[in-house]
């Protein structure tokens, strides 16, 4: 989470309740502007929920103090659907799905556990499949390991179906197939894949859907999910996606990966109807795909 747990204790009283203020004094070992301090912060929780000074705190109650590590989101997630079972998210680009060494920002499954109350994000049961960090887009996170585990069966099943953007680099032929090739996590490098034969199959089908003198938008239905898939997939073939810094090169037009998870379709764990939800481009990549459009229109005239 983006608040970590620095101290907790159980509260082991025997006589009356005593406020939150009072008990941070006096098994904290603080002064008592400090513990108010702290709970003004919104950095103090009992049994995961935050508290007010005169919360009262009663016995075996599980009292947290959390320290602000991490920088707060500059917003916060947009959320397209919630309710008990899981919740749908239109992911930014820039943010992981879990925390990672080196890693400075707040994760989605922090912001979701924080968000639930939950004292660690290890306990957030949430994340049902990734978006690479500089990928947006729609995502499903599950509230219960139940849920999570219905949602995984289906991607395993193939009963999800996903659909991206991207903006590759030169026009592919033909306008419309699928790219059967092996994935493979590179021996020389664990942050990258590569082609293998050796690895696991993977298969994305695509659809151009439109054409720029440079430059090919597609609409990518990956069929597995590997690690990666699309953005090795794409570059193994000649077209890299355009951003993509790992797989290809730096954009002179957009400063990130031209890669957006669209739309994503599947069967609700407990009312098992068919839900389906879509995200248009981010400003960014709309205004990247109008300026091409610009630029092609000049070049015509």
């Amino acid at each position: 989470m983006n608040k970590k747990i620095i101290q907790k204790k159980i509260a082991r009283q025997s006589s009356k309740k005593k406020k939150a203020d009072v008990f941070l004094v006096e098994k904290f070992q603080m002064t008592r502007s400090q513990a108010q301090k702290k709970i003004k912060s919104e950095l103090v929780f009992v049994n995961n929920k935050p508290v007010e000074s005169k919360t009262l705190i009663a016995v075996n109650d599980e009292v947290v103090i959390r320290d602000k590590k991490k920088n707060t989101p500059r917003k916060p997630l947009e959320i397209i659907f919630e309710d008990k079972h899981l919740i749908v998210i239109d992911k930014p680009t820039g943010l992981s799905s879990h925390p990672a060494p080196g890693e400075n920002e707040p994760t989605i499954s922090e912001i979701l556990a924080e968000r639930l109350y939950i004292s660690d994000d290890k306990d957030f049961p949430g994340i049902v499949h990734r978006l690479d960090k500089g990928t947006s887009g729609i995502m499903i996170l599950a509230k219960t390991a139940e849920t999570k585990k219905d949602l995984q069966d289906q991607f395993k099943k193939r009963k999800i179906t996903k659909k991206y953007l991207a903006l590759i680099e030169g026009k592919i032929k033909p306008e419309k197939g699928i790219i059967d090739l092996p994935i493979k996590r590179e021996k020389n490098n664990r942050e990258k894949m590569g082609i293998n034969v050796e690895g696991r199959s993977a298969k994305t089908k695509y659809i151009v859907k439109k054409k720029f003198a440079k430059y090919s938008l597609l609409e990518l239905i990956p069929e597995t999910g590997r690690t990666h898939q699309i953005r090795v997939h794409l570059s193994a073939i000649g077209f890299p996606i355009v951003g993509d810094v790992r797989y290809g090169k730096k954009s002179d037009f957009v400063d990130r990966i031209f890669l957006h998870a669209t739309k994503i379709s599947f069967i609700h764990p407990k009312t098992k109807k068919q839900l389906t939800f879509e995200s248009p481009l981010p400003k960014t990549l709309a205004k990247a795909l109008s300026n091409l459009d610009s630029i092609e229109e000049e070049a015509r005239n």
